[in-house]
């Protein structure tokens, strides 16, 4: 038996569980005060809990990429491969991509936030511009047929 988890393929494959199976564990932990403190906050608050959920997948996904972390500079095979791909802006690129899901501010009232919101559109259209990022625009072309 002790052959057996000697090997390296199947010490690494326990590794790999035991670090998935506690970053799930901890993940629903965390999910589940998170869900309870905004509730709380929410009916104080008088908005909707349900605007939230980003805030708990952004834990989940925070506590999964450090258990994948773990698990890439544990097998020494991996790490090589770990830090090229960890290092690159792939990662950087998946991290904007999940929080660009939603953004939240907050504003006194509901004409400030349109005002917000609009400031920051416009911000953002200023800087493309400046910088020659065009946003793409759909075009449709219609073709009309005599019968």
């Amino acid at each position: 038996m002790e052959k057996f988890l000697a090997l390296p393929f199947i010490k690494y494959s326990i590794i790999t569980i035991i670090t998935l199976i506690i970053a799930l564990v901890i993940s629903k932990i965390l999910r589940v005060l998170i869900d309870k403190f905004i509730k709380q906050s929410t009916v104080k608050l008088k908005i909707d809990h349900t605007q939230f959920n980003f805030l708990k997948n952004a834990v989940t996904f925070i506590v999964f990429m450090g258990a994948i972390i773990f698990i890439f500079f544990t097998i020494p095979k991996l790490k090589a491969l770990s830090l090229g791909l960890f290092a690159g802006a792939g990662i950087l690129t998946a991290i904007a991509l999940f929080a660009s899901q939603q953004a939240f501010v907050w504003s006194k009232d509901h004409p400030s936030g349109v005002e917000m919101k609009s400031d920051l559109n416009k911000s953002i259209k200023k800087q493309f511009d400046k910088n020659g990022i065009e946003i793409p625009f759909p075009y449709r072309t219609i073709v009309y047929k005599d019968k």
